[in-house]
């Protein structure tokens, strides 16, 4: 079995991927390809690889005895969800396999656990990945939409002007988490594409081909995630302890609010040039996918 990874990044349109992965799930398997995804916007009853993502997120925070048995528990989970007899390939995706886009204990900017995360999952699955591949995106853009994700669906985040400066610093950035994934599965070929040029269809090449044909698969209308308006986010700092549908509430209930803009121009500017100069950078240390 060949496994290939994609992991993400969060807000670079992995809800459309992950449906269509889902929707043509027959079609792959004729080609002997598994698509295991988490759940996908209004569809949170069956949450699929989530709920390994999520085992492996939780043992990998201390790593004793009893974290040693949650990942005993998520490897056997994923075995559960693999139709081995009849896989040739199998896909896996999950934003969250990175872990926390920011965190408040784990310092700023972006993926700052996602190596031990990385380096938890790669002792899960049952065959080393032969690919693994990253979406990125301008970094202002990618901490504003996450922080305004984590405002309306995470619990006890703080307010945007009481963590700017740390989240700005750019403590860590997308050659950091290139170099992380390349350390948790150094055999694999490490692929990225850049959100603001590629299609899906760029992510879709590097995860199926040359098996299937990507221009075969169907896509059906996909609803996307809103991006929470100043209005939406006011309240759901407001409300810490709120379950998925709640959330989805106030972002639909607010949705024509002011859009969520909290960054000057020069500090989008700075944000845009460090950008450019790290994408220079990834050139130089990983295949570019574009169409």
């Amino acid at each position: 079995m060949r496994i290939r990874l994609h992991v993400g990044a969060h807000r670079t349109g992995t809800t459309t991927l992950q449906r269509i992965l889902r929707e043509n799930g027959p079609f792959l398997r004729k080609h002997r390809v598994q698509a295991i995804t988490c759940w996908g916007f209004g569809d949170r009853s069956e949450i699929g690889l989530r709920a390994v993502t999520r085992m492996v997120e939780s043992a990998s925070k201390k790593r004793g005895f009893f974290d040693s048995l949650k990942l005993r528990r998520a490897k056997k989970e994923l075995s559960r969800q693999i139709e081995n007899e009849k896989t040739d390939v199998l896909v896996l995706s999950d934003e969250n396999m990175l872990g926390l886009p920011f965190s408040f204990h784990d310092g700023f900017s972006v993926y700052p656990t996602c190596k031990r995360t990385l380096s938890s999952y790669a002792e899960i699955l049952p065959e080393p990945p032969e690919r693994v591949h990253i979406a990125v995106r301008d970094y202002g853009s990618f901490l504003v939409s996450s922080y305004a994700m984590s405002a309306i669906y995470g619990k006890r985040t703080p307010e945007f002007s009481a963590i700017k400066d740390a989240l700005l610093s750019l403590e860590k950035r997308w050659p950091d988490v290139l170099l992380d994934i390349e350390q948790a599965f150094p055999n694999a070929q490490v692929t990225y594409s850049i959100y603001e040029e590629s299609s899906i269809d760029s992510v879709l090449h590097a995860l199926l081909q040359p098996e299937t044909e990507i221009s075969e698969l169907t896509r059906s209308d996909v609803t996307l995630n809103r991006s929470p308006t100043l209005q939406a986010i006011a309240v759901g700092l407001k409300a810490n302890t709120k379950t998925q549908k709640d959330a989805d509430r106030i972002v639909a209930a607010h949705a024509s609010g002011e859009p969520f803009d909290p960054l000057s121009e020069p500090e989008k500017l700075r944000l845009r040039e460090i950008y450019f100069s790290d994408l220079h950078e990834l050139e130089r240390k990983a295949k570019k996918v574009a169409l």
